[in-house]
Formats: C-alpha cells, sequence, structure tokens
C-alpha cells in the first residue's frame, strides 16, 4: 500500500508543521506489516504512528510518501 500526502502554505509567514499519520498494526502473529519508505518519518511501532516534523515557507508545498506492505498466508483462515 502507497499513500502521499500534499501539504501547501498559503499563509504568508513559515510555519512550523507535525504530520502524524498511521500504518495498521496486528497482534495477529500469522499476519506480518512492514514499513517501506516512510520519508523521514519517525514511526512509533507500538501504536503505528508516523510523525514527519519540518516548517514550511510562504507558497511553499511539500509531498509526503509513505507505503508498508501486509504479508499472511493467503490460506490462512483470518478473522475480520
Amino acid at each position: 500500500f502507497a499513500y502521499s500526502i500534499e501539504i501547501k502554505n498559503f499563509k504568508s509567514t513559515t510555519i512550523d508543521l507535525i504530520v502524524q499519520d498511521q500504518i495498521p498494526i496486528t497482534q495477529n502473529t500469522d499476519i506480518v506489516i512492514e514499513p517501506m519508505e516512510l520519508d523521514k518519518a519517525t514511526l512509533d511501532k507500538q501504536r503505528g504512528i508516523l510523525e514527519w516534523t519540518f516548517n514550511l515557507k510562504t507558497k511553499e508545498s511539500k509531498k509526503i510518501n509513505f507505503s508498508y506492505k501486509v504479508q499472511y498466508n493467503k490460506d490462512a483462515n483470518l478473522p475480520l
């Protein structure tokens, strides 16, 4: 799975930002969720929280990309 977040600063001054998103977590040992690209995010592995901290100048934009993969046995009977 891959995601992209685009942020634009329409203010007349530089802004400091903290952007958070989340990747799935599981307690099922038959499922493995592996972060792939995190675009320099810090990752709280217990909660799956990704966090990016940066400043954005006036009229500037930034794109954040992140991805992960989910692996499980295709024959396994997984509860929804």
